[in-house]
């Protein structure tokens, strides 16, 4: 029983930080490319009125643009989280 607690204890410690991460994301912005995490984020998209910019391969996210409304659309559809994409970026290291 005690190798079950400090197995998800460590579990719990190597996500929290990411979680943490994306919890305190900015809003997206207009100019930027918006993340959009969802169980099927490329329909979440076309449903919004977007268009799926990248990655190609991810199961839960993708990066998209849209028009003036996307965002607040993406909000209310069944999206898990709906941030700004170049952060996200800069957060992994990329720059442009």
């Amino acid at each position: 029983m005690r190798h079950v607690f400090f197995g998800l204890l460590l579990l719990m410690s190597m996500l929290a930080g990411p979680i943490l991460a994306l919890a305190h994301a900015p809003a997206p912005s207009q100019n930027n490319p918006i993340l959009v995490i969802a169980p099927d984020a490329a329909d979440v998209i076309a449903a919004a009125g977007g268009q799926v910019i990248g990655p190609t391969t991810a199961p839960l996210a993708a990066l998209a643009t849209g028009d003036a409304g996307f965002a607040d659309r993406l909000n209310a559809s069944s999206a898990w989280l709906v941030t700004d994409g170049q952060w996200v970026a800069e957060l992994c290291g990329v720059t442009s």
